[in-house]
């Protein structure tokens, strides 16, 4: 590996190895080189040794300079460990997991004094000291707990929201870590059996996974489904060689997207999501919902579906099919114009619930990938959503009803439609 020649392809010159640097590293590395599973489907399909199959750091950094290729997990941190240590820096390899044990692996390095976390493989958005805090990220607001000999990262906010890293903090020795890495292998393999491909880009992610391109930042996410020439397409956004990806999709198969149209997901993290969800299944408590917006009217149908018609003050007229799903934890409202399939659900795969606000437009929006405005803008009214329903929550109704009406905050897309209805308008 020339060092050299990989510092140019990641665009930093060579400096003394300080903590500035490690982080300047680190985030040109993962801002250049993709996280990706084509190179390593294609390897496996190549290479018939066990031994032999593993992208080193040679293959790993020649491969990105002539395809724009990067890797999977351990792919990534022996090229980084690699890297680092050709400037000066002294990596440790250690192993950890990710919804089972030896899965993973990351870095850790002795500097100023601390020992820092640095995961390339995952990837995460910075380094993290080992100790025990909480802290916010581009990602979403991360805890992380440490011991003498190991480590647990969880995502507590966000679209990434309930995964948990380990880490055990015991250096790995070079035969542990090949032999953790060559088991990656297996036909049951995840990233053998499926094209994936992320990077970060500015505030937010990109991910590519069955068929569609998922756009994440701390509090909301885009999917948007390629519905065709996904390999040219995937190549213009991620820079990975277009062949390649083609022959990857060939190898493990493209049944496409599993949706037709975009959709557009906000969170809510406040407490209380089972009870704003709860309340917002009823009726009455969606009646409270759309209070500010004009006149409303409920009328109960069968089951759980009612329809709600709010006449705003500036003459529009929005109606509301809302219907409860039975067992699930979903509720649907098709709208009489603007946003007109949305809904609310409750998300449990966390420690807590917590509410999720979605729009599903009508159609794929790939203009999103090119251009952040149209997504920020549905994103941001989602999330004003997420704050009325918030109000619904039984210790907010008992506090407002010792207020007087002119008392209340209402968010402004939430105001008397006065200046135009934002239900309307959008």
């Amino acid at each position: 590996m020339n060092a050299a020649d990989v510092l140019e392809a990641i665009g930093l010159p060579k400096r003394l190895p300080d903590l500035r640097y490690l982080r300047d590293l680190f985030d040109a590395f993962n801002r250049v080189v993709p996280f990706e599973t084509a190179s390593k489907i294609v390897r496996n399909a190549d290479v018939a040794s066990p031994a032999e199959k593993p992208r080193l750091p040679d293959v790993f950094w020649a491969e990105h300079v002539d395809f724009g290729t990067g890797g999977t997990c351990f792919a990534r941190v022996a090229a980084f460990a690699a890297l680092t240590e050709a400037v000066g820096f002294r990596p440790a390899k250690i192993l950890g997991g990710i919804t089972g044990p030896r899965n993973h692996a990351s870095l850790l390095y002795a500097l100023d004094g601390r020992t820092w976390l640095a995961d390339p493989g995952y990837p995460l958005p910075d380094l993290i000291p080992l100790e025990t805090a909480a802290f916010e990220t581009g990602v979403g607001s991360l805890e992380f707990e440490a011991s003498a000999r190991s480590a647990a990262l969880r995502f507590v906010s966000g679209p990434e929201y309930g995964r948990v890293i380990d880490f055990s903090l015991d250096p790995a020795s070079e035969d542990e870590f090949r032999g953790a890495w060559e088991k990656t292998f297996s036909k049951s393999s995840l990233f053998l059996k499926e094209v994936v491909l992320r990077k970060p880009d500015g505030h937010r992610i990109l991910r590519f996974f069955r068929g569609s391109v998922d756009l994440t930042d701390a509090h909301s996410r885009a999917r948007i489904p390629l519905a065709s020439d996904r390999a040219g397409k995937l190549s213009g956004i991620f820079g990975v060689d277009a062949p390649l990806l083609a022959r990857a999709f060939a190898i493990t198969g493209d049944a496409g997207p599993d949706r037709a149209t975009a959709r557009i997901e906000a969170y809510g993290e406040a407490a209380g999501a089972e009870a704003a969800f709860k309340a917002l299944s009823t009726p009455e408590g969606y009646r409270r919902f759309l209070a500010g917006l004009g006149e409303t009217e409920v009328e109960r149908r069968d089951g759980d579906r009612w329809r709600a018609t709010v006449r705003a003050e500036n003459g529009e007229t929005i109606v509301e099919d809302v219907e409860r799903v039975p067992g699930e934890d979903l509720i649907r409202v098709r709208r009489s114009g603007g946003l007109a399939d949305t809904g609310f659900a409750l998300d449990r795969s966390g420690a807590a619930p917590r509410l999720v606000r979605f729009a599903d437009l009508p159609d794929a929006r790939e203009e999103f990938l090119r251009n952040d405005m149209g997504r920020g803008r549905i994103a941001g009214i989602l999330a004003m959503d997420l704050l009325a329903a918030a109000r619904l929550q039984p210790a907010v109704i008992a506090s407002e009803a010792k207020r007087s009406p002119d008392d209340l905050e209402i968010p402004r897309s939430l105001e008397s439609p006065r200046s135009g209805d934002r239900r309307a308008r959008d």
